[in-house]
């Protein structure tokens, strides 16, 4: 692991003042940007996130499948993530409690009328055939009992990393693609990109590896709670969760000088993580959606650390 504290300062060299003040210093700068961005009302139409959309739904008895949906399909401009969410109809999730209560067959021709490819609703890599396809494997999904049990299972069972929240995301996109194969369900490149792979894990080797960005964001949503997170599944330890990887985080942490790899790959996902930790152990990734805000809205760096 790296030492950051040490590093922070070999980077510092040139500063009259380069010791644990000045990392001190650097920590007071993260505190304040976590709690200029991350209360609720940062995630405003001004500001588009798909946390716009999934908190709509914080009541719902299938949030957390509908967290996962919208997290999967949150990469590209955030103003179109917000805009195809919105159009998505999540009832379809609930879909198969109704069909519990009442088999009629005017019930089953209009669920199935529902996850009939729209043709207007695609997005980027998904193709509406793509997204109808990924709707009927979360609607199993909620049929079985939700995400949250499968995700559970892997993080306390799974062996197939040395980090527990990366056995539960491999152990849930395996369950995915178990769900598609059942249904039948072709791979495509959008569903394999929306979905992720869970594949030659053995021996485990991060770097090159897809940072899994969209998937600990999902985590994130769901473990930690503050203005922005949700924090229903107490079940994980927030210190266990890695960085969703965005490619602002990405660039504002090797400013910064907490990232030193130069691939944005899993391999940089422990080591941010990691150096995050060593700022707040039991919380690390409450900087990550100041880090992500910093660099959308190009916060200069240099100007802002002499304040």
């Amino acid at each position: 692991m790296l030492d950051f504290l040490s590093a922070f300062c070999r980077a510092n060299r040139d500063c009259r003042d380069f010791g644990l003040g000045s990392f001190e210093r650097f920590k007071d700068f993260l505190d304040f940007q976590y709690a200029l961005f991350s209360e609720e009302l940062q995630t405003r139409a001004q500001l588009p996130d798909p946390l716009l959309v999934v908190r709509q739904y914080a009541h719902d008895r299938h949030f957390a499948e509908i967290a996962l949906f919208c997290a999967l399909l949150s990469y590209g401009n955030a103003r179109a993530i917000v805009s195809f969410l919105s159009r998505v109809d999540f009832g379809l999730f609930s879909a198969q409690d109704c069909m519990r209560d009442c088999m009629q067959d005017s019930m089953q021709d209009f669920i199935q009328e529902r996850l009939t490819p729209n043709p207007s609703l695609y997005y980027r890599f998904q193709s509406a055939e793509d997204i109808a396809h990924l709707l009927k494997i979360f609607r199993i999904l909620c049929a079985q009992g939700g995400v949250k049990e499968i995700f559970l299972h892997g993080y306390k069972h799974a062996t197939h990393t040395p980090f527990k929240i990366l056995n539960a995301i491999y152990h849930t996109i395996a369950h995915l693609w178990e769900i598609a194969r059942t249904l039948k369900i072709e791979s495509s490149q959008g569903l394999s990109f929306a979905l992720g792979s869970a594949e030659n894990l053995v021996p485990f080797n991060p770097r090159g590896r897809s940072a899994l960005k969209r998937w600990n964001m999902f985590a994130r949503w769901l473990v930690r709670k503050d203005g922005v997170d949700f924090g229903l599944w107490s079940e994980i330890a927030p210190s266990e969760l890695l960085i969703p990887l965005d490619t602002h985080t990405f660039n504002t942490a090797r400013k910064l000088g907490l990232l030193t790899r130069k691939s944005a790959d899993l391999q940089a996902v422990i080591e941010l993580s990691q150096n995050l930790k060593t700022l707040c152990p039991k919380d690390p990734m409450r900087y990550d959606f100041a880090l992500y805000r910093i660099g959308q809205q190009r916060v200069e760096l240099d100007s802002a650390l002499q304040c």
